[in-house]
């Protein structure tokens, strides 16, 4: 619920937060919630569609699979929304199209969404044009056997850990003054829930692109004779 205030006309933290164009959003939560469920099932649904088989046509495993669809939805969601967010950082509290609404509800759990804070909107830029794109080179890489595949799961699930940890970093140096702490919806479903899969998953990749490359190097090193040169020294 919106603080009940007389000095507040939005529902954001801290309560005195200027936001002077700012508008209510016209959907309910239910129905916004809904989309961006749905969101992220169809985007999941579409990549499962696409991935079932390399160029080669060869099937690819189930795990491979999930973890294609992971890139595939986390590119959408990079580029759709949070590229939305960067395109309309100074603005979005004024707005009500639906993308414009899914933030302004989020923001309920992090009001640096509608305040144009220079980090939050920093990282954003980064995420949306940066790894969003690289989600799907990553896609792409695994498709074709790329020799690069494991060189961009690797980038991409840095840059994605890096990000949330800063968001994360930064909200806790700053005492989460940005919404509601412990809120049951506000702070565990939208701060936390929603971004744990990008604490959780990234490093998971992390660590399989790591074992993968050393593997690599090590067979090269073979070939090349690095390894035996070493011994005899």
């Amino acid at each position: 619920m919106a603080p009940s205030t007389d000095n507040v006309s939005h529902p954001y933290y801290p309560l005195d937060l200027h936001l002077p164009h700012y508008v209510d959003n016209s959907r309910s939560v239910e129905v916004i919630l809904s989309v961006v469920v749905a969101f992220f099932v169809v985007f999941y649904l579409l990549t499962w569609m696409v991935v079932g088989k390399d160029r080669f046509g060869r099937r690819l495993r189930l795990d491979e699979r999930a973890v294609l669809c992971w890139f595939g939805m986390s590119g959408s969601i990079h580029l759709i929304l949070e590229g939305y967010l960067t395109l309309n950082s100074g603005t979005v509290a004024g707005h009500n199209d639906i993308l414009a609404q899914i933030w302004k509800e989020y923001a309920k759990g992090d009001s640096r969404y509608v305040s144009n804070d220079t980090c939050t909107i920093a990282l954003e830029n980064i995420t949306a044009w940066l790894e969003g794109p690289g989600c799907f080179i990553t896609v792409w890489a695994f498709l074709n056997r790329s020799s690069m595949r494991h060189v961009m799961q690797l980038a991409v699930s840095i840059g994605q850990f890096y990000g949330v940890l800063i968001y994360f970093i930064t909200e806790y140096v700053e005492d989460f003054v940005h919404g509601p702490r412990f809120h049951p919806y506000y702070f565990w479903l939208y701060v936390i829930g929603f971004n744990a899969p990008w604490v959780i998953v990234p490093p998971i990749l992390i660590r399989q692109s790591w074992r993968e490359l050393n593997r690599a190097q090590k067979e090269l090193d073979k070939t090349t004779g690095y390894l035996g040169h070493k011994k005899n020294r």
